[in-house]
């Protein structure tokens, strides 16, 4: 039985599952009426673990250990051997009435490295009345197997428990790795896409500043030797030609990006009505028509049987397909061909532009609509420009509702841009496309503005005195009476004192912009101040500031830079509207 016993103990791994066999397998082989086995803790009087057998007859527990049995185990502390006590023992004697249930007793320590570590009793010999010396001598051996049993499943459980706590510090380790190793990786995405948006942006500054100081290098050339007045008159020309052909080139410039300005900050909208796409179409043609003859490009048109009418904004869309046609113009070699075919599918027009130009490398094609990229940055590229058009182009087209493809098939291929938008139905074509303008503008020819401008009283505000002299000169050349203020305060006091016919005001100036002027002009009592006609004049040149500039109580809304014939014609349309009224 105790080599049954041993083999037991050695094969249970959990400290707990050893006691509990001990428990059993050596209350049979003392063959004792109860047996219970007990590890105390480090403290020296908690129970860590506790088992006994269940009887018929025993002390009831009730979870702990009943008074007279914590008594009997007290001797094992100090003398460290077995206790073997019967009935005629004074302890058993003197226990009194309620514990008949005990006739002998026997109890053996179990030691360890440190000292006593627990303990073992039996109660009550089966088949004599009382334990023997045999017994005794029984239960110290059964001592020494329980101790070492106990202490190789505790070091095994302890292993065990370190190997697993190793095994989690090292997934805690490898995940915290393997975290680490991902960080590494987006960091090192993050800093290369980082380094790429640098590149880019630097890129595009170079591209802006030579794009910038291009054209003014023309303005500025042409300029000097206009005041070395050292031209003859054909160069005279050609040097007003150029210096014209340049500011307007900065002009688109300064448009692009502001419009790509709006769109990074969504506040790009559009102001939508039925429009005859064919007729935008056309005067995106005629815009670029002059270019295109240039280079002896031929344009064709392919039209079908379509409705043609379309929801939009009339400017955002000519501007749609003046991008896409000047970019046929611009990318063709000379003596090319352009061909614009219009369809009808499924309720929608499709608007195909296809050049017979240089055409788009493959893996340049993604990245064709974004801002800022193109397909040559360098400084030897043959195509200027600032790679906004095409990004312009598919916002605008997607606030139309529609779709924009471009398709090559190569190098010197030729590249067509598909732009889809959605067909108008039951819909109503306007003649001002929506748009809540107090004057349409009229063109007059000079005879006709000189008739309506001479003797009129102009009184022009403008912080700028280049743009002050600029307007008296354009002015005067009509026949206008012509005094200027460089700032609100100063024409306030000139419009007292001088009751001038019309009002020609910059918008953004210190102290106090051109709104508060007109609405302190507004306020006054005087009917000339309320019904004076007023011309914004200004940079802000958006929808919105149009709008707001109506909104003050201005007539016209002229953005800058102005054309010297549209200036004066807009002048004019208030000038005869007023004389009409």
């Amino acid at each position: 039985m105790l080599i049954d016993l041993g083999h037991e103990l050695a094969a249970e791994r959990e400290p707990p599952g050893v006691l509990q066999k001990f428990c059993y397998s050596a209350q049979r082989i003392i063959d004792a009426e109860h047996a219970a086995v007990g590890i105390i803790d480090h403290d020296g009087q908690t129970l860590r673990h506790f088992f006994h057998t269940n009887s018929n007859r025993g002390p009831a527990y009730e979870g702990r250990l009943p008074p007279l049995i914590q008594k009997l185990l007290l001797p094992l502390k100090t003398e460290g051997s077995a206790i073997r006590l019967n009935e005629s023992d004074e302890l058993l004697l003197t226990a009194g009435s309620d514990t008949d249930w005990l006739r002998s007793f026997l109890a053996a320590p179990i030691a360890s490295t440190s000292g006593t570590s627990g303990w073992f009793y039996f109660l009550n010999k089966r088949a004599a009345d009382e334990f023997s010396e045999a017994d005794e001598r029984l239960a110290a051996t059964l001592a020494t197997h329980i101790a070492v049993a106990y202490e190789n499943a505790t070091l095994y459980a302890e292993a065990q428990n370190h190997t697993t706590e190793l095994r989690l510090e090292m997934a805690v380790r490898k995940q915290a790795e393997e975290e680490r190793a991902r960080l590494l990786i987006r960091e090192q995405a993050a800093r290369a896409e980082a380094e790429a948006a640098n590149r880019g942006k630097d890129e595009f500054l170079a591209i802006l500043s030579h794009e910038l100081r291009t054209p003014l290098t023309a303005i500025l050339g042409w300029s000097h030797l206009l005041r070395a007045k050292k031209l003859e008159r054909p160069d005279l020309s050609r040097a007003l030609d150029t210096i014209e052909r340049n500011a307007r080139a900065q002009a688109q410039l300064i448009d692009d990006l502001l419009d790509v300005s709006r769109i990074i900050t969504g506040k790009l909208e559009i102001e939508s009505a039925a429009v005859e796409l064919a007729k935008i179409i056309e005067a995106a043609l005629d815009s670029v028509r002059l270019a295109a003859e240039a280079k002896n490009i031929r344009f064709e048109v392919v039209t079908a049987p379509i409705s043609g009418i379309v929801s939009g904004d009339v400017n955002r869309l000519q501007q749609i397909f003046w991008n896409l046609f000047s970019n046929a113009v611009k990318f063709t070699p000379e003596e090319g061909l352009v061909t614009v075919s219009i369809t009808d599918v499924d309720c929608q027009v499709r608007i195909a532009v296809s050049d017979t130009g240089i055409g788009i490398e493959r893996d340049f094609i993604p990245y064709i609509f974004d801002r800022f990229r193109q397909a040559d940055g360098s400084t030897t590229r043959a195509h200027g420009g600032l790679g906004l058009g095409l990004a312009i182009v598919r916002h605008l087209v997607e606030l139309h509702h529609g779709t924009v493809e471009v398709e090559s098939e190569g190098k010197d291929r030729g590249a067509t841009f598909t732009v889809t938008l959605p067909l108008a139905t039951d819909v109503v074509l306007t003649s001002d496309n929506g748009q809540s303008l107090l004057y349409e503008h009229h063109d007059f020819v000079d005879s006709a503005v000189s008739q309506l401008l001479r003797g009129v009283k102009v009184l022009v505000v403008d912080d700028e005195a280049d743009s002050r002299d600029l307007l008296m000169t354009i002015l005067k050349r009509y026949g206008s009476d012509v005094r200027c203020s460089k700032s609100a305060a100063e024409a306030m006091r000139a419009f007292r004192e001088w009751n001038p016919d019309l009002l020609v005001s910059d918008i953004g100036m210190p102290n106090e912009d051109g709104y508060s002027l007109i609405r302190k002009l507004r306020k006054l009592k005087s009917e000339r101040a309320q019904k004076i006609p007023a011309v914004a004049l200004t940079a802000y040149a958006t929808d919105e500031d149009r709008i707001q500039a109506l909104s003050a109580g201005f007539q016209v809304h002229v953005p800058k830079p102005i054309e010297p014939e549209s200036f004066v014609n807009s002048v004019a349309t208030i000038l005869a509207k007023r004389s009409q009224d």
